[in-house]
């Protein structure tokens, strides 16, 4: 159809119905986008990759796995692994030692002492091992006669009350959570050692609702008898615990206590270690130097290698020329005689090694 007056404007009503079905714009676009089926995106499988494939480390077949950390991560997490060992090594041998111990028990040795080789201190070392099996002995001795020690320390102490909240496996131990009241964990912090025994007030048990032990109502006889330092704990059956933590309240004290049994021993107690049951303890000692001293002795193969060499095969030391005006400057800041300046001031002049100052 044409405009009259207008020679350049020319439209039709089909050219537009085709250019709109042509380019997708219109009704029929909207009608295709209607049409089009919803497609859900397809789900990725989940793999499982082992650490030590990660790591490159050979698996259980003895090969190395496919996918590699790079090398830069691999070192970080070796370096945070040897740092952790450094620092915190794990104490579970030593606390499995201390706490199989019994109370009652005495003498200048410990009980495994017929099983333990005790060997001269050379004055070189093969290794890290060897310098662990010569050293660990040694200190479980240091720490048998601490626990003696203890004993005689608190042969008049007055025990104190517990009630007996829950119990719990934790891999070879047991933790104990005992109630008690604060004024009674006076002195007492973590990583202290007490002594448990069972409450025989038979009026303390009843008032607590707990059944009497035994058929005839009667608490059992104990099966231990040897005597103890303290008469509150002579001829009763006594447990070692370790303070692993406290939770204050208004009036009471939540104290969580690991225990370590076994065999007939742990038998003995389980009937014993019953909710509400009311225990009397006292403390002994704290292990916080032994934990020092054992953490160095487990942590040495993480220090610098230059470090454990000096360790393992110790020489003396050059002597070193010092100042004087440097050490009659460290005996005026720090008041102290020519020889301790003289130590101080070769101490800090050395980028390693050891120095002893006394």
């Amino acid at each position: 159809r044409v405009v009259p007056g207008d020679d350049d404007s020319v439209s039709s009503d089909g050219d537009d119905d085709d250019d709109d079905e042509g380019d997708g714009s219109g009704l029929a676009g909207l009608m295709k986008i209607h049409r089009t089926p919803n497609r859900a995106p397809e789900r990725r499988p989940i793999k499982f990759i082992s650490l030590s494939e990660g790591l490159g480390v050979p698996g259980a077949s003895g090969h190395f796995g496919t996918v590699f950390f790079d090398a830069q991560a691999r070192q970080r997490a070796i370096s945070e692994q040897e740092a952790k060992e450094r620092l915190t090594p794990s104490m579970s041998k030593l606390h499995k030692k201390l706490l199989a111990w019994k109370y009652e028990d005495s003498g200048d040795m410990p009980p495994d002492a017929r099983t333990t080789k005790y060997v001269k201190i050379p004055d070189t070392f093969p290794d890290c091992d060897g310098y662990a099996k010569v050293f660990e002995p040694l200190l479980l001795l240091e720490c048998w006669a601490q626990f003696q020690r203890s004993k005689e320390e608190t042969a008049e102490s007055k025990p104190c009350e517990a009630t007996l909240l829950s119990r719990m496996c934790v891999d070879e131990f047991q933790d104990i959570t005992f109630e008690v009241a604060i004024a009674d964990m006076e002195g007492v912090v973590d990583h202290d050692v007490l002594v448990f025994t069972e409450s025989l007030s038979r009026e303390k048990r009843y008032a607590k609702g707990m059944p009497m032990v035994g058929l005839d109502g009667q608490i059992s006889k104990r099966a231990d008898t040897g005597s103890a330092t303290n008469p509150a704990f002579q001829n009763k059956s006594t447990i070692l615990g370790k303070v692993q933590s406290r939770v204050f309240g208004r009036n009471n004290v939540q104290v969580v206590v690991r225990v370590f049994m076994q065999g007939a021993r742990l038998a003995q107690f389980l009937n014993k270690l019953v909710l509400k049951s009311v225990w009397e303890f006292i403390k002994l000692y704290g292990l916080t130097p032994m934990h020092r001293e054992y953490a160095a002795l487990r942590s040495l193969p993480y220090l610098d290698k230059q470090l454990v060499q000096e360790i393992l095969t110790p020489r003396p030391g050059a002597h070193q020329m010092l100042g004087r005006l440097e050490i009659e400057k460290c005996m005026r800041m720090h008041a102290l005689n020519q020889p301790q300046a003289e130590a101080v001031v070769a101490a800090v002049s050395r980028s390693n090694g050891f120095t002893l100052i006394q």
